[in-house]
C-alpha cells in the first residue's frame, strides 16, 4: 500500500530539486530521501520535511516525469541509480556545504553529485 501523502511529497520534491534533470536524475533524487527515510528509520514524511533538508515548492507543476520517478523510488520498482546514497548536491552552487566530500561520491547523474554520507 502506497502512502499517498509521502508519494506527494516526494514527487513535490522531486519537482523542486530535479525538475530540469533526465528522468534517472529525478529517480535519483527520489531515491536519496528514500535511502535517508529507510536507513534513519524515520518516515518519508518526516525526512522531507525537516528543515534544511530538501526544497519543497509547492508552486511549481509537477511533470508527469516527476511523479513516475517518485513513485518508482517509494515503491523500489526500479534500481537505484544513487548505489544507496542519502544525499546530493549541485556542484556548480557555491559555497558548498560543510559535509560535501567527494571522497563519498558514488555516482554523478545530470547536474547532481550523489552521496553516501550516513549516520541519520
Amino acid at each position: 500500500m502506497i502512502d499517498c501523502i509521502a508519494l506527494a511529497l516526494l514527487t513535490l520534491m522531486v519537482q523542486t530539486e530535479a525538475g530540469s534533470e533526465p528522468y534517472d536524475g529525478k529517480l535519483a533524487a527520489a531515491y536519496v530521501a528514500v535511502n535517508r527515510a529507510e536507513s534513519s528509520g524515520k518516515s518519508l514524511q518526516t525526512v522531507l520535511t525537516q528543515p534544511k533538508q530538501f526544497k519543497l515548492n509547492p508552486r511549481l507543476v509537477v511533470s508527469e516525469a516527476s511523479m513516475l520517478a517518485a513513485r518508482m523510488a517509494l515503491l523500489h520498482q526500479q534500481p537505484d541509480p544513487t548505489h544507496g546514497a542519502d544525499h546530493f548536491y549541485n556542484a556548480s552552487v557555491k559555497p558548498w556545504p560543510v559535509w560535501y566530500d567527494t571522497k563519498y561520491r558514488t555516482v554523478v547523474i545530470g547536474a547532481h553529485t550523489f552521496l553516501k554520507l550516513g549516520g541519520f
